[in-house]
C-alpha cells in the first residue's frame, strides 16, 4: 500500500523505489526483455517498470493471454526486482496507439476525440461508454491474473493506469456528447473543493469572479476546456481503478506529461486532460481511487526540477517521479527529490540504452549509477528519517566548492573535488557528471550516515568554530571520533567493508567510493 503521509510498504515494511523504466515496446516478447533484467539490477535498482499492452493482452475482443505477463513476474523474481506494470490502454501520451486493432477498427463505437473543425483524432474519447467499459473489463481481467499468480510473493507493487492520459490534439472533445456535457453546470462534488484548492485551480475560479454554480465556461473561463477534460479523463480512469481495486487491491497511480513547457497549452504542448500541475485538485475531487499522481520530470536544472517536486509533495500525495532523463542532471538532482521532497522512488526511463554493444555502461550514465549505487548502499534509512529533518541532500551545483548543513548539535562542512590522502576524488563543476552529491543521515545524537561521491564531509559540534572555519591539512586531526566505518546495506543489515582510522579520518569523512557509505559516531 502507499502511506499518503510518507512512504510506500510492501509486506509491511517500507520500501523505497529504486527504480528503472524500460522503452515503451520493449516487453513485447521475452526476448526483448531478457537483456533489460541484467542491466537493471547493474544499475542497483530494486523496482523494473514495464509496460503492459491492451493490444497484446486482449488481441480478440474478450480473449485475453497472460503468457507475457507470467514472463515479467518470472524475470523479476528470478533477478530479485519489484514490478511496476505501467497499463498502455486507453491512453498513451494522449494518443490511442497501443489500444486492440479491433477496437481501431470500429470508430462508430469506440468514439474519438473530435477538434473544433469536426476532425477526428487518433485519440479515444473519455465520454465514450463502450471504451470505458472495454479498458474496465481488461484491467480487471489482468488484476484477476495478478491475484491468481502473485497474490503471495507479491512481485507486482503498483500499477500505473494508462500512461500520460489525455487529449493530444484538442484542449476537449467537441463532439455532439462532449459539447452536450461542456454545457452541463459543473458538479458539485468539485465545487465544493474550490475554495480549498492548492493548486491554481483556486487562483482560475477566484479570477474568473468566483462562482459556484454554473457550466464549466461560466464557472471556469478560459481555462474551462482543460479542467473540464481533466474531469473528465479523472473520472474515467478512477471508475477502473474503482473496479479493478475490488478484483485485486494494488496501489495505483497515473503519470503525468508535466504541462510546464513550450507555450504550455493544453492539447498541444500536452495532452489536455493530464494531471499537469494546475488541475490537481481536480483529479484529488474525481479520482479518489487514484493513489498517486507522478509527474514525469525531464527537466535539468534544479529551479525547475524542485518546483515540481515541491508541487507533487503533498500531504496527500507522497512524490514519485516514475519517469526522469537517463542523463547525468539526474544523478544529482535525484537527492533533492529523496531529502527535502520526501519522494517514495525515482525511475529514469529508457534503461534499454544504459549498456553498449561491448557490454559496458556508456560515459554519460556513469554518474546516475554512482548515484543509484550510493543511494541503495543506505536504502533502509531513507523511508525511516525522511521527513524528520535528520535527512539532507549534498549537491554541487554549477561553481560551488563548499557546503554547510545545520544538524542537531553540530555542523557540517562539505568541500567538493578535494584529494586527501590518495584518494582521488571527481574535480567539481567542471561538468555535470562530476560534481560531488549524495546524503548525509543523523541518526542519533552523535551518530551519522553519509553517502555519495565526489566530497568529503567534516563534522563539529556547533560552536566549535576555532577549528570549524581555519582549516589546514591537519583539520581532521583531532576529531573525537568513536568509531568511523565504511560499508552497505544488505536488506536491512549493516555490513562493514573497512574500519576507517588515522590517516583515513584525519582529513574528513571522505567519499570517493560510490556504492560505499560512511558511519560514523562521535565520543
Amino acid at each position: 500500500m502507499v502511506d499518503t503521509g510518507r512512504y510506500m510498504t510492501v509486506n509491511g515494511k517500507p520500501f523505497f523505489i529504486l527504480g528503472g523504466q524500460v522503452h515503451n515496446s520493449s516487453a513485447y516478447t521475452r526476448e526483448r526483455m531478457a537483456p533489460l533484467w541484467n542491466t537493471l539490477v547493474r544499475m542497483h535498482a530494486n523496482t523494473a517498470e514495464v509496460p503492459v499492452y491492451w493490444e497484446q493482452i486482449e488481441p480478440v475482443e474478450g480473449t485475453f493471454d497472460f503468457a507475457i505477463v507470467d514472463d515479467l513476474i518470472a524475470g523479476a523474481r528470478e533477478h530479485g526486482l519489484k514490478l511496476i506494470l505501467l497499463w498502455f490502454g486507453t491512453w498513451k501520451n494522449g494518443t490511442m496507439k497501443y489500444a486492440p486493432g479491433w477496437m481501431k477498427l470500429q470508430p462508430e463505437r469506440f468514439r474519438r476525440v473530435i477538434t473544433p473543425e469536426g476532425q477526428s483524432l487518433p485519440v479515444l474519447s473519455p465520454h465514450c461508454q463502450a471504451t470505458l467499459e472495454a479498458d474496465k473489463r481488461a484491467v480487471c481481467a489482468l488484476l484477476d491474473h495478478l491475484k491468481q499468480v502473485d497474490n503471495t510473493e507479491r512481485t507486482v507493487i503498483m500499477l500505473q493506469i494508462e500512461n500520460e492520459p489525455g487529449s493530444h490534439g484538442s484542449e476537449r472533445d467537441f463532439s455532439q456528447e462532449g459539447n452536450t456535457l461542456f454545457a452541463a453546470e459543473v458538479p458539485e462534488s468539485l465545487t465544493v473543493v474550490l475554495p480549498a484548492a492548492r493548486s491554481a485551480l483556486r487562483r482560475i475560479w477566484e479570477e474568473h469572479g468566483a462562482r459556484i454554480k454554473g457550466s464549466w465556461q461560466e464557472v471556469f473561463g478560459r481555462q474551462a476546456p482543460e479542467i473540464f477534460t481533466a474531469w473528465s479523463v479523472a473520472r474515467y480512469i478512477d471508475e477502473i481503478a474503482a473496479a479493478g481495486k475490488v478484483v485485486y487491491d494494488l496501489p495505483m497511480y497515473v503519470n503525468v506529461w508535466l504541462g510546464e513547457q513550450g507555450f504550455r497549452l493544453a492539447g498541444y504542448d500536452y495532452p489536455s486532460g493530464g494531471a499537469v500541475s494546475q488541475v490537481i485538485d481536480v483529479w484529488k475531487a474525481a479520482a479518489p481511487h487514484i493513489d498517486l499522481l507522478a509527474p514525469d520530470i525531464y527537466f535539468a536544472d534544479a529551479d525547475h526540477f524542485c518546483q515540481l517536486c515541491d508541487t507533487y509533495s503533498r500531504a496527500d500525495n507522497p512524490l514519485f517521479i516514475p519517469e526522469c532523463g537517463l542523463w547525468p542532471a539526474t544523478a544529482r538532482l535525484m537527492f533533492y527529490a529523496i531529502a527535502r521532497y520526501n519522494a517514495i522512488g525515482i525511475a529514469p526511463f529508457g534503461i534499454d540504452g544504459l549498456i553498449d554493444e561491448d557490454g559496458n555502461v556508456i560515459e554519460s550514465c556513469v554518474a546516475l549509477l554512482e548515484s543509484f549505487a550510493a543511494t541503495r548502499a543506505i536504502l533502509p534509512l531513507l523511508p525511516v528519517y525522511q521527513g524528520t529533518g535528520r535527512l539532507h541532500a549534498i549537491v554541487q551545483e554549477e561553481g560551488v566548492r563548499e557546503q554547510y548543513i545545520k544538524l542537531d548539535g553540530y555542523t557540517a562542512l562539505v568541500q567538493f573535488g578535494v584529494s586527501w590522502y590518495g584518494r582521488q576524488l571527481p574535480a567539481g563543476g567542471a561538468s555535470e557528471a562530476s560534481r560531488g552529491r549524495g546524503l548525509l543521515i543523523q541518526v542519533g545524537p552523535k551518530e551519522f550516515y553519509v553517502t555519495g561521491v565526489g566530497f568529503t564531509v567534516y563534522i563539529r559540534p556547533t560552536g566549535d568554530f576555532h577549528r570549524f572555519l581555519y582549516k589546514n591539512r591537519w583539520q581532521g586531526s583531532f576529531d573525537a571520533w568513536l568509531m568511523v566505518e565504511a560499508g552497505h546495506f544488505e536488506g536491512e543489515q549493516w555490513v562493514v567493508d573497512e574500519r576507517r582510522a588515522g590517516d583515513e579520518t584525519d582529513y574528513g569523512l571522505i567519499m570517493a567510493t560510490p556504492g560505499q557509505a560512511v558511519h560514523a559516531v562521535f565520543e
